[in-house]
């Protein structure tokens, strides 16, 4: 975590776009339920002012035979 915040610490004051495979699941970025992991990503993203900007799609980007994700 510590990479992450000094990211976003140099990052305040320009323009920038993080992509993270966090292996969480939210509702807010369009999955079907929330996990742990999820409301751990969901407490970040929101303690420290981010954005998500993922697209509801139905194509998906995981698929086993556990779940599938967009």
């Amino acid at each position: 975590m510590q990479t992450i915040e000094q990211i976003i610490e140099f990052a305040k004051s320009k323009k920038l776009i993080m992509v993270v495979d966090s292996n969480s699941r939210s509702t807010i970025w369009h999955d079907t339920t929330t996990n742990n992991r999820g409301k751990t990503m969901e407490d970040f993203v929101a303690s420290r002012q981010l954005s998500i900007i993922n697209e509801d799609n139905p194509r998906r980007t995981f698929q086993s035979t556990r779940g599938k994700v967009t």
